[in-house]
């Protein structure tokens, strides 16, 4: 027997029927707790030991998304580039294409 069930006996021994029962539910109602308690634990266990197990696949899986959202970024502003340079018309056309443009509205209403 261990220390804790032998000093019980020896309490219970001290104790009438009726207080007995009572102790007796009482350890009943916290065993249940404890019981309820030491299973949270062990699952809080179990759960950070599957993070832990796992902190290598979520890092690796972080790091790669990273580096195609990366990859795509850098791409796209050397295509937006070569597309403005090829849109890009000389400032002496569009001054030229505005006097025509006003030129033309301002005779198509006189005549």
């Amino acid at each position: 027997m261990s220390k804790r069930s032998k000093k019980e006996n020896e309490l219970l021994n001290y104790l009438s029927e009726d207080e007995r029962k009572v102790y007796e539910e009482f350890e009943a109602k916290l065993k249940a707790k404890r019981d309820v308690a030491v299973k949270r634990q062990k699952k809080e266990i179990n759960f950070w030991k599957e993070i832990d197990e796992r902190e290598e696949e979520v890092y690796q899986h972080i790091l790669k998304n990273r580096n195609a959202r990366n990859a795509e970024q850098k791409t796209e502003p050397v295509q937006t580039k070569i597309l403005h340079q090829e849109e890009s018309v000389p400032a002496e056309n569009v001054v030229e294409q505005e006097r025509e443009n006003v030129t033309n509205s301002f005779y198509g209403q006189n005549q």
